[in-house]
């Protein structure tokens, strides 16, 4: 194959290297004037591609502006075509979308260059790979995710609940700093809540798998507790999207599309045989249909710490915490989780720092 020569794929999927075959097949239609490369990226391009996978190709074309994307199926595969001019992502310069950014270069740069007639890529692979964090930016992230953690503690005798969500952001905000860093392998950033797990358990940081383990309650989730919270997920999407209004507007389709697709992500997890890989996608599912329970119930959403009420007022309390999996939260496993999650970030502020300097 092709490829081999510029990627090792001996660890890939059977599924991943077909889904490249197809790739190289189509990247002919794209190579016109003013394309400068086509890549694979996703699963594929990570070589962990399942049955039902999509292909992702990314075309840089200096004849486009922005990024578009369009949809088709080929050979019974679904294939995702993104149009992006040749600066993207380098170009944004918004700090606010900062995060953003560094996802979409850490996700070009593990991408397989199908097209790269001029050796284009090879170059800009490089640039991609040299975006990290600056001090300053994981000082605030440092900084949010204590803020979290206080507050998780404060509420751990009365609101478990809340305690876990508050937990989850704590983590995602303390670990933030090492997933966008020299840190991390490449190929092994967060980019996806299914690979989620992957990108932890690959972290060279003491006691980050273990960490995350305690705080999502994940030494208490089995292959049963999974079925559970499929069956929950699947009877909150269609509570709480059942009525004409929620689904009328652009956005509401949009969340609606995303949680099927959270829904495919944690399917495939389980048929992997990869239990703990499931619980990411199904619980940012949870959290993205509280947005349609709000939009229901006629009030504001405000965040994952509301999820818990808003399913209460439409009587959906319980079964959001099954699909979500908070009932692990008591009081005592809340306040060592968040001892865990404490020691995790002030490893990763001490592991870093020297790393910045020299990225």
């Amino acid at each position: 194959m092709a490829t081999s020569r510029l990627i090792e794929t001996s660890h890939f999927t059977a599924e991943s290297l077909r889904l490249l075959a197809l790739a190289h097949a189509l990247a002919p239609a794209y190579a016109r004037p003013g394309v400068v490369a086509v890549l694979a990226a996703g699963s594929a391009a990570l070589g962990m591609a399942t049955v039902g996978s999509d292909l992702d190709l990314v075309v840089f074309d200096a004849g486009v502006s922005g990024c578009h994307e369009e949809t088709s199926v080929i050979d019974e595969t679904p294939v995702s075509v993104i149009r992006c001019e040749p600066d993207y992502p380098l170009d944004v310069d918004n700090p606010s979308l900062f995060l953003w950014k560094y996802r979409e270069a850490a996700r070009l740069a593990a991408g397989v260059a199908v097209h790269d007639p001029q050796g284009w890529f090879a170059v800009r692979r490089e640039r991609l790979r040299r975006l990290c964090f600056t001090p300053s930016m994981a000082a605030e992230y440092t900084r949010a995710a204590k803020v979290h953690l206080a507050v998780a503690v404060r509420w751990s005798h009365d609101a478990p609940v809340k305690s876990a969500l508050s937990l989850q952001s704590a983590l995602m905000l303390g670990l933030c700093p090492l997933l966008h860093s020299p840190l991390v392998p490449a190929g092994h950033h967060y980019s996806k809540p299914k690979w989620e797990t992957r990108t932890l358990r690959a972290l060279p940081l003491a006691g980050s798998w273990e960490a995350y383990v305690k705080s999502h309650g994940l030494d208490l989730w089995s292959p049963a507790a999974a079925r559970r919270a499929q069956q929950a997920l699947e009877t909150l999407r269609w509570r709480t999207a059942d009525t004409s209004a929620v689904l009328q507007s652009a956005e509401g389709r949009l969340v609606d599309q995303r949680v099927a697709q959270f829904q495919q992500d944690a399917d495939d997890r389980l048929r992997c045989g990869d239990v703990e890989a499931a619980a990411a996608p199904l619980r940012f599912a949870a959290f993205e249909l509280a947005w349609l329970a709000a939009v229901r119930s006629g009030v504001d959403y405000d965040g994952a710490s509301s999820a818990p009420a808003l399913f209460a007022r439409i009587g959906l309390e319980e079964t959001f915490v099954e699909a979500a999996f908070l009932g692990w939260a008591d009081a005592a496993r809340v306040t060592d989780a968040a001892r865990s999650v404490g020691e995790v970030i002030a490893g990763a502020a001490q592991a870093t720092a020297p790393l910045y300097a020299t990225a």
